[in-house]
């Protein structure tokens, strides 16, 4: 009988085996993995980390990157890979990633945890991750949610700006990436948190197709093996329902020789999406020369590093974007809200006799404008802040190539200290702002709506 438990069910070396009786063996000695604690200070960047609980099942690792002040970050929640079945995020590599892309992207950043495959389905798998992205949700000071039972984070609480949240993966993880935006296309986030960005770098897509030889790939019996009956919308490739994407920038990074996802899976999903209607901004970049998920294995290679770069420029430009967005939106309802006031005076202005009691006069706010009618002199008005474009996220460089269609981003210098003016201070005019960072093209007819409601 114990034989028989001992029986091996199904054996996919060098990633695991698994026997009757439940037991998985896993293989990370041939993938030089182990497990590394948490540093107060990584020497080659600054960034700290440690590791918080936030369900019974779900954990993390937390960055904060160095000389972090009161300004307040985008918060990158990290799914890290392993085919469904391997990977941590206290393993060594994701580990010296996460160091890099916290530290030159500034930003803090959260890697999930997750239980694996196939001791677990991967409904279970995709939940714990779920799980993960409302906790980080669940700090935003509109969150009245009682979803979430794990205490809030001191770091995220203090550093986070819920309004620029961003997911990231890697292989497994990109895969992980998509559910998760697809997700939160349908369902809500807690304090209606949205997601800003996401960026999947290598993703593990795969489906059968006739027109891809699959044979001795290991990557596609593992995941056979995993999604044995090919459920409906499982696969990010074979979805009808791209548009309900939850996001609105998508990244999509992957390796010119990655042997395990063929490139033509990856071009399916970026065509898929540029057909299906979704009304984001998508990006898509090819490493020339390297190998699937090369920038995991050796984050300090050059190419890794212009590849993180890509990454950070990514969040960086997409975090200006909503900030000149919130500030251009916040100024027009500063600006709805003065205009409905000198409605309102005008509306309720009650005649009154002049000294010869023979004359009357009214304050039509349409005849002289209100800071004109004491021989008030007008405001002076600030000029518009200057402007810097990037056409794309970073130059390219030798080594790397761009691949399809790259958006053009624009943002505005010095909307710190626009946003952070006090109430005396003058109102800049909105439409100079707006033009100031492009908005015609920029803000979509989402935003309009947006603000159209107030």
């Amino acid at each position: 009988m114990a034989s028989e438990d001992n029986e091996l069910v199904t054996d996919l070396y060098p990633t695991f085996r698994l026997y009757k009786n439940g037991h998985v063996e896993r293989f990370y000695e041939h993938f030089n993995v182990f497990y590394v604690p948490p540093l107060l200070e990584y020497p080659a960047t600054g960034v700290s980390s440690r590791d918080i609980t936030i369900s019974s099942h779900v954990s993390a690792r937390l960055y904060l990157p160095k000389n972090t002040t009161n300004e307040k970050l985008p918060v990158l929640v990290f799914y890290h890979g392993g085919g469904l079945v391997l990977g941590s995020a206290f393993f060594n590599k994701v580990h010296r990633f996460m160091n890099h892309l916290v530290s030159e992207s500034n930003a803090i950043g959260v890697s999930v945890e997750y239980r694996l495959a196939p001791e677990n389905d991967l409904t279970t798998l995709y939940e714990d991750c779920w799980t993960a992205l409302q906790w980080v949700a669940s700090h935003s000071e509109n969150n009245n949610s009682t979803n979430v039972t794990s205490k809030l984070d001191s770091w995220v609480t203090s550093y986070g700006d819920l309004s620029r949240v961003f997911i990231a993966g890697e292989s497994a993880g990109g895969n992980i990436v998509y559910h998760m935006a697809m997700r939160a296309g349908r369902e809500s986030l807690n304090g209606d948190v949205k997601i800003l960005g996401s960026i999947l770098a290598c993703p593990f897509f795969l489906m059968p197709d006739e027109n891809i030889d699959f044979e001795g790939n290991l990557a596609y019996n593992l995941w056979i093996a995993i999604c044995p009956e090919m459920e409906s919308g499982l696969s990010p490739i074979d979805s009808s329902k791209l548009s309900g994407l939850g996001c609105s920038k998508l990244f999509m990074g992957i390796a010119e020789k990655d042997v395990l996802v063929p490139r033509e899976i990856m071009v399916r999903f970026v065509e898929g999406v540029k057909q299906s209607g979704w009304s984001g901004e998508l990006v898509f970049f090819e490493v020339e020369g390297e190998e699937h998920c090369f920038f995991i294995e050796d984050s300090e290679a050059e190419k890794a590093k212009d590849l993180i770069k890509r990454f950070s420029s990514f969040i960086q430009h997409c975090s200006k974007l909503a900030f000149g967005f919130l500030k251009a939106a916040s100024l027009k309802l500063r600006r709805r809200s003065l205009d409905l006031k000198q409605q309102k005076l005008s509306q309720e202005a009650v005649p009154t006799a002049d000294s010869k009691g023979d004359n009357w006069k009214k304050l039509v706010g349409s005849m002289r404008p209100l800071h004109l009618q004491d021989n008030q002199s007008p405001p002076v008005k600030s000029p518009s802040p200057p402007v810097e474009c990037c056409e794309i996220f970073c130059s390219p460089s030798p080594s790397t190539s761009s691949v399809g269609t790259m958006s053009q981003y624009a943002s505005a210098n010095n909307l710190q200290e626009l946003y952070g003016q006090s109430d005396d201070e003058e109102e800049e005019d909105p439409d100079q702002v707006f033009d100031a960072i492009g908005a015609d093209e920029m803000i979509d007819a989402k935003a309009e709506n947006f603000i159209a409601q107030f």
